[in-house]
């Protein structure tokens, strides 16, 4: 016998807490009330608690288009582009255009490019760059979730060169608090500098100085993990760690700097090996690669870091054999295969990429897997920057009170 009684809004919520995002978004457009109901905090920390182990992670990077054949057009034109395993092929057929970033297309000035920086917890910052390329960044972030396709703009900040990153501190209760922090550029080794932070709560740019016991070394680095409100930035000479949370003394803000690991090198290894940090299973990881003078040889090494030290997890692992088949799949007898990043799920899994490929590896059982790419199309594609691996979540942007 089929019951007459209606089925109160609670017990709606709860049966769409269990279904694909699809759905909920075409249930959004019944009415405001629904809109209101499925896009409420409460319901989006709830949905993902249920499908968090389904949501796939996806491989971001920017690179140089050099297909442009006008010769008034930019030949270095930054790309943003994706890449992700084959296992998650189902989510992104269903959300492809959730991730290209398009629905921000329209908010940048004509002839100007959209650079992707880094992501946390699922939130992703942007930087509006004109092209031809100024000596000076124009001043203009933003902050959106390509899986909800909300976004905020920030105020201009102060112009100049920096590195960047964002972190998001995600609440059950309330749309996530999130911080934008830029390290402004310093010409030589310092024990102090400038960073410019925005806080989403507090709706303005601040800057502040930050010292350190030891001198720290501009690099042109895009090696920046934000963790538990700690922003670890692999510079010149170390891994500077600052705590973005503490506030400021009557001498400013202090950090730590700590060696990397594995720093001393053979004469004759200088200059062949790639390294970067990442963050995995909530841990920073480092991993460093390095190849023989023939470039046909390359070992891996991979470090989990427990409060200040470095544990070793994977030390000189040889993937010659993995680098024999890689270099037969590009067609090249050497190349310079870079570490991208790690899985966010599984640290013993490193990201490789050069040119338009990505790759998976697993160090454990030395398998690797070719991620599928946003845009199939071969092209001589320069130099991978910027890479990060992004698991989406359902991040409630808070509304912009500047």
């Amino acid at each position: 016998m089929v019951s007459s009684t209606p089925l109160t809004d609670d017990m709606l919520l709860e049966i769409f807490s269990h279904l694909p995002l699809n759905s909920t978004y075409k249930f959004k457009c019944l009415s405001k009330v629904w809109l209101s109901n499925l896009s409420h905090p409460e319901f989006i920390t709830k949905w993902f608690k249920i499908n968090s182990k389904s949501l796939p992670w996806i491989q971001y990077y920017s690179t140089n288009d050099r297909r442009v054949t006008d010769e008034h057009a930019d030949k270095n034109r930054l790309i943003a582009k994706m890449a992700y395993p084959e296992s998650h092929s189902g989510f992104m057929s269903r959300n492809d255009h959730l991730f290209s970033l398009k629905f921000l297309m329209n908010q940048k000035p004509s002839g100007a490019e959209l650079l992707v920086l880094g992501s946390s917890n699922g939130l992703v910052l942007c930087s509006v760059i004109l092209c031809p390329r100024r000596k000076k960044t124009d001043g203009l972030y933003h902050v959106c979730n390509p899986l909800t396709q909300e976004w905020v703009s920030l105020p201009p900040y102060i112009e100049g060169f920096g590195v960047s990153a964002i972190f998001c501190e995600h609440s059950s209760s309330f749309p996530s608090c999130f911080k934008v922090v830029r390290i402004r550029e310093f010409e030589t080794p310092s024990k102090k500098f400038i960073v410019d932070m925005f806080c989403s709560t507090l709706g303005v740019w601040e800057s502040f100085q930050v010292s350190c016991d030891k001198n720290v070394v501009w690099g042109w680095s895009n090696k920046i993990v934000t963790l538990n409100g700690v922003l670890f930035w692999a510079e010149g000479g170390g891994m500077l760690v600052c705590d973005l949370n503490q506030k400021n003394g009557s001498g400013g803000r202090r950090c730590s700097l700590i060696d990397l690991p594995d720093r001393v090198l053979d004469v004759n290894e200088f200059g062949i090996f790639d390294s970067r940090i990442g963050e995995s299973e909530g841990r920073v990881c480092y991993a460093k690669i390095k190849w023989t003078a023939s470039g046909r040889g390359m070992t891996v090494s991979i470090w989990v870091l427990n409060e200040v030290k470095w544990k070793i997890l994977h030390r000189n692992i040889s993937l010659d054999n993995v680098l024999a088949e890689l270099l037969s799949r590009i067609g090249e007898e050497a190349a310079p295969i870079r570490v991208l990043g790690f899985s966010p799920v599984d640290r013993n899994v490193i990201l490789l990429g050069w040119k338009h490929w990505v790759w998976r590896l697993n160090i454990k059982t030395r398998s690797f897997e070719e991620l599928r790419l946003d845009n199939r199309r071969v092209h001589d594609a320069g130099v991978m920057i910027l890479p990060f691996a992004l698991k989406p979540m359902p991040t409630v942007l808070p509304p912009p009170s500047w």
